[in-house]
């Protein structure tokens, strides 16, 4: 009877602390899942403000920070009323183009601000100036105060958003700072748009109290699930009754409000109609004091985690049983009397579970013994089949038997360890998958004396590698197994990429995929890494849009890829390759335009005042000088008056086609402004210049441009001086160029 109790008290307790084991995994898994949705909104939250803070650097650079911005500020500050207006006004016209078009880029607001913190110029509000933001606006006080960039999330008089403030100087005076900004309607749009799940922004009440003008709060509308949040209309277009529902069943347990009242970032698991969502509370801090003012919350569904569930608990199902089992089993054979048969039936349960069969060989004796899961494994009954090594050849898949031969022969004969893996057909004509393992046992003289192995049945394993592979090879993006070194396997895409057959094909040239990596300063290759670094371990270290490379097709067409990665086992990852040529296309085009003048195609001042001193950094490396030349139409002014702009227009694009055909290959054509160009030569001599100018002057001179007939354009033109500012160069080429039109115009004056 006490055996007994003992026995059932000991099935109790491992059953007590299996059941604890597995809902304490189960709640580790819950919290592994929180932490994962929360990296991954963060994750998701910084990329997208990175793209948007891309977007303002290239509009602040390119078409605010400006020689012809600067110059109409530059004495706004000490200006009168008066004279603040005109250059208000002038400022908006310059400007409200690019201001219209800020939409490509997803940002809002485009507003200037005066040094001592007044607002200047409200593009979307331009009748509302002048009122002091240095306590309402911590972006804009920073800016002014330290004179560097800043951005960050802020409420403001009308948006709240996050911000991006620069500060404007020039030539040593500091005029104040601009800003641009992203609403939060437009991240939460790329929230669902590129991860399709519920999206809402609830903001801090006492934030837009505070600093929002009366006659803009109508934007806003009381929080459904917190008295303490403001919902803005624009993002909360109606009710969002998944995350009510949600927020409501978590109130039944907790607070909400407490949570939000921490400024935590925070998440939790809710459990609805037999399915599990993950809501997380991604928090937006405020600029410089870093404090909570509103969240985005996001609302994921978790199916898999059901099934998860579901299967740790049939698990603890089998564990109790399986306990009872084993209980039951131990006091059963509680006497010494069948200890070893339960020691050897536990062994044979053992093998039967992991479906691993073991064999000793004795060279001594010349004895070879095979436990009872080999022969299950063969599907052989003990009687059937003598326990020889032969007698497993006869079951070996005849394309492998030669392997399985070599290897075994060569162990013997080399007195070496072995594994390997080989296919079987069973006496029932099933096909199975083999992995053996045998070590050797030497004695003193160096001599095998035993040998011992495993037969292990690794069909399930292998079904469910074949299972992957398959499923790998729908996919329509380039994927493959590899741990950075060597190819494991690829799916039809890549072999479709690469015109090959097989991946056998590809190991005969390379071993590694990274080898056709474009060496592109755009993208990620193998010139970017460190000493014996391994390229899988460089993509992980990336952010992921940094994780991009560009790769020649069969065709020799270049294809730009998006890399992910998951680790699989083994140091092994799977390594998807997405085609992104056409967005990295269209990105490389608007880059473009940022340079070049729109009428005429040429390049514009933006690009001149980009890169003129690497021109002239590079052309003095190459021992040759930089050339600079003024020129334009002669009595343009006539050519409009008499046929109008539309066919002024049109010979500016004609001259600019024209003069391309006979540029030599490192010559630069600059559209200056108006019927103004500029030249930039790589020249020896001013000898070389005078020719190329001269031959260039002619060519004009004898185009027929049509309805017009023939025109002729005047040159100044001189050599840069070492050092000297290139403004100095600009006005030596221009006195040229007034000379030449003082001399009666159509030719070419070197200063």
């Amino acid at each position: 009877m006490k055996n007994k109790l003992f026995y059932i008290s000991l099935f109790l307790l491992l059953s007590t602390i299996g059941s604890l084991s597995l809902f304490s995994l189960i709640e580790d898994r819950k919290e592994e899942l929180l932490q994962i949705e929360k990296d991954s909104a963060k994750v998701q939250l910084n990329t997208i403000l990175e793209s948007f803070r891309i977007h303002s650097n290239i509009l602040y650079f390119n078409k605010i920070d400006t020689k012809r911005v600067k110059e109409l500020l530059l004495d706004v500050n000490e200006s009168t009323p008066a004279k603040q207006n005109e250059i208000r006004k002038e400022l908006y016209a310059e400007l409200i183009d690019m201001y219209n078009n800020m939409h490509d880029f997803k940002l809002k607001q485009l507003q200037f601000h005066l040094k001592n913190n007044d607002s200047f110029l409200r593009f979307h509000r331009p009748e509302n100036f002048g009122d002091n933001l240095g306590e309402l606006r911590e972006t804009v006080k920073y800016v002014n105060k330290y004179q560097k960039p800043a951005h960050g999330f802020e409420a403001g008089r009308i948006y709240n958003g996050y911000r991006f403030v620069y500060p404007l100087t020039y030539k040593d005076t500091y005029i104040g700072s601009v800003e641009t900004s992203v609403s939060m309607e437009d991240i939460t749009n790329v929230f669902r748009k590129e991860f399709t799940k519920d999206i809402d922004f609830i903001i801090k009440k006492s934030v837009v109290d505070g600093k929002v003008f009366d006659s803009e709060k109508d934007n806003y509308k009381n929080c459904e699930t917190s008295n303490l949040f403001y919902h803005e209309k624009n993002i909360s277009k109606g009710r969002n009754s998944l995350i009510e529902t949600i927020i409501s069943e978590y109130n039944k347990t907790n607070n909400i409000n407490d949570k939000l009242k921490e400024g935590e970032f925070f998440n939790f698991f809710i459990k609805m109609d037999e399915n599990y969502y993950v809501t997380t509370f991604l928090p937006i801090h405020n600029f410089l004091r870093n404090e909570t003012v509103g969240y985005i919350i996001i609302t994921k569904e978790h199916n898999s985690f059901v099934t998860y569930e579901k299967q740790y608990y049939l698990f603890l199902i089998f564990l109790i049983l399986f306990t009872m089992f084993i209980v039951y089993f131990m006091y059963k054979t509680d006497d010494d009397k069948h200890k070893l048969m339960h020691n050897n039936k536990i062994l044979d349960e053992v093998q039967k579970i992991s479906h691993i069969g073991y064999w000793e060989f004795d060279l001594i004796k010349n004895r070879l013994i095979w436990s009872d899961e080999i022969y299950n494994i063969f599907e052989v009954k003990k009687a059937e089949l003598k326990a020889k090594h032969k007698s497993i050849l006869e079951y070996v898949y005849p394309d492998e038997l030669s392997k399985v031969s070599t290897t075994f022969d060569n162990s013997i004969k080399n007195k070496t360890d072995y594994q390997i893996e080989y296919k079987i057909i069973t006496k029932n004509g099933k096909l199975k998958y083999i992995s053996e393992l045998c070590k050797h046992t030497l004695d003193g003289d160096g001599n095998i004396i035993q040998s011992l192995g495993t037969i292990h049945d690794i069909t399930i394993q292998k079904e469910a590698y074949n299972k992957l592979y398959k499923f790998i090879d729908t996919q329509n993006t380039i994927v493959i197994l590899t741990d950075g070194e060597e190819i494991n396997f690829a799916n039809k895409e890549f072999l479709n990429f690469f015109g090959l057959k097989e991946l056998e094909d590809f190991k005969k040239e390379s071993k590694c995929i990274c080898d056709f990596f474009l060496e592109n300063d755009r993208f990620f290759h193998l010139g970017k890494l460190k000493k014996n670094e391994n390229w899988i371990d460089a993509i992980i270290s990336l952010s992921q849009p940094k994780r991009i490379v560009g790769m020649l097709t069969k065709d020799s067409i270049i294809v730009v890829f998006s890399i992910t990665l998951n680790y699989f086992e083994d140091d092994l990852y799977i390594v998807s390759f997405s085609d992104i040529s056409q967005t990295i296309n269209e990105q490389i085009i608007l880059e473009e335009k940022t340079i070049h003048d729109k009428l005429t195609g040429a390049y514009n001042r933006e690009y001149f005042e980009k890169t003129y001193r690497n021109i002239i950094k590079e052309y003095h490396l190459k021992n040759y000088r930089f050339a600079l030349s003024i020129f334009d139409i002669d009595n343009f002014k006539k050519v409009n008056d008499t046929y109008g702009h539309n066919i002024g227009d049109y010979v500016l694009k004609e001259l600019v086609h024209e003069v391309s055909k006979f540029l030599r290959d490192d010559d630069i054509l600059i559209r200056w402004g108006g019927e103004e160009f500029i030249l930039i030569l790589k020249i020896k001599n001013e000898n070389d210049l005078s020719k190329v100018l001269e031959h260039l002057r002619i060519r004009i001179e004898k185009h027929i441009f049509k309805k017009v007939g023939k025109v002729t354009c005047s040159f100044g033109a001189t050599l840069y001086r070492n050092d000297e500012d290139i403004e100095t160069t600009i006005k030596r080429a221009d006195v040229g160029l007034y000379e030449a039109k003082a001399k009666g115009r159509n030719q070419a004056i070197m200063f």
